[in-house]
């Protein structure tokens, strides 16, 4: 009869020591790694790719209406996670960017500056009016461009930003490089399967399935006898509890596996497991998390904006004004006719595309080509980013068959200090 294995034997698969675990990247987190659009070093930013455009009449009008959408964009975003500081501005930090209001002026920063007396784009809002008081300078890229206007279209289609206690990944997903400063933080953490051996680690620490530290509480619940659920609860000021952390843990005999369902956590709460990680002497992770990583996910081109592209690429129909700076996308589709874009390249290529229409009409009189709504485009590329990022970050885990397991220790009570938790 087949001996039915306990729970802690479980739990012990996923606190074996580092080196017994390595990570199996899925296809696509292959195609992230191996994709050309990543960038280095502590900034995203290259001037050197900065380009500046013709102000043809069109071009002129579409950029006009984009500074507007793009100062629509950071004021929504102040408003709904704005801090307020001593001096009485408002400040939202995002991953990438800085947005302060001063009054009734609002200016965008890049996240890394240390002086905020040179903005890269200022202007005057009211509840009902925006006035462009410094347009972008020309090293506001295009794709950082594009970052805002995908917040304006979603604000525009009458959605609401994510909320805070949302899940990390929807937030990634939705807001990019504006998601609030160390979303990413926590994604790199669960992507490490650094709080999944935090969790885990604490419970075999204490030789407990259900553990209280302060105002959390982890529990693990078996469901069968290879598969369990590992949760960390929060009670909250009001007296709530909340499910901040949901992993599903399985189990064959060549791999253990493990499933996000939720991560409502914050990046505070990722520094505190940390410090409880510490005293309880459990490895943690000590590098940067990579604030381009839900951003930069390439994915495949919208048919949509395929068809437009080998239409025009075929034709030698292009306009002077759209046909300016394609040479980085020709080059990468000549290398490959299957050639993935970031949503921000995309919606790039969709503007181009725009600039055609109304070139070919001031010329023509009329343009056979039909665009699609860009909301529409964006949300199905949405779709698709998000199944990669729920895919990025719950990585396989393959265990080394030769890995004995720990010897179970003595029950213990946690110390003292340990109890000091809360948030």
């Amino acid at each position: 009869m087949k001996r039915r294995r306990r729970q802690s034997e479980i739990i012990s698969d996923t606190t074996e020591s580092n080196n017994t675990f390595v990570e199996t990247p899925s296809v696509t987190n292959k195609d992230l790694l191996e994709s050309n659009s990543i960038p280095t070093g502590n900034s995203w930013v290259n001037i050197k790719q900065v380009t500046v455009y013709k102000q043809t009449i069109p071009r002129r009008f579409l950029e006009a209406k984009q500074n507007q959408d793009i100062a629509f964009a950071a004021r929504e975003l102040v408003k709904n996670y704005g801090v307020q500081q001593d001096d009485g501005s408002t400040v939202y930090r995002a991953d990438a960017f800085i947005i302060k209001k001063n009054k009734s002026t609002y200016s965008i920063h890049r996240r890394q500056t240390t002086n905020l007396d040179n903005p890269i784009m200022e202007f005057e809002a009211s509840q009902y009016h925006i006035n462009i008081t410094q347009k972008p300078l020309d090293n506001f890229l295009p794709i950082e461009r594009q970052e805002f206007l995908t917040v304006a279209d979603t604000l525009k289609q009458g959605k609401e930003l994510p909320s805070l206690d949302e899940d990390p990944r929807k937030i990634a997903n939705t807001l990019s490089s504006l998601s609030p400063d160390g979303t990413h933080k926590i994604l790199e953490s669960f992507k490490s399967l650094e709080v999944l051996r935090i969790l885990t680690s604490t419970l075999e620490a204490f030789n407990s399935h259900d553990l209280e530290l302060g105002n959390y509480r982890i529990n693990y619940t078996p469901n069968d006898e290879n598969s369990g659920d590992i949760k960390l609860l929060k009670t909250e000021h009001n007296g709530t509890t909340r499910v901040a952390v949901h992993l599903e843990l399985s189990r064959t005999d060549e791999q253990m596996k493990h499933q996000v369902h939720s991560m409502a956590i914050t990046s505070l709460e990722i520094d505190k497991l940390r410090l409880l990680a510490t005293k309880l002497q459990i490895p943690t992770i000590n590098s940067a998390a990579n604030a381009h990583a839900t951003r930069d996910i390439p994915l495949p081109l919208h048919p949509a904006l395929a068809e437009i592209w080998n239409l025009l690429e075929s034709s030698a129909r292009w306009t002077s004004g759209a046909n300016q700076s394609n040479e980085g996308f020709r080059e990468r589709f000549q290398k490959d006719p299957n050639a993935k874009l970031t949503l921000s390249e995309q919606s790039q290529l969709y503007f181009k595309f725009l600039i055609q229409t109304k070139e070919e009409i001031i010329i023509n009189g009329k343009t056979d080509i039909i665009l699609p709504p860009l909301s529409e485009i964006t949300e199905n590329l949405k779709l698709l980013r998000e199944q990669s990022i729920n895919n990025f970050y719950s990585p396989k885990i393959s265990q080394n068959a030769e890995t004995q397991k720990p010897t179970q220790e003595k029950p213990r009570n946690p110390e003292p200090q340990l109890n000091n938790l809360e948030v």
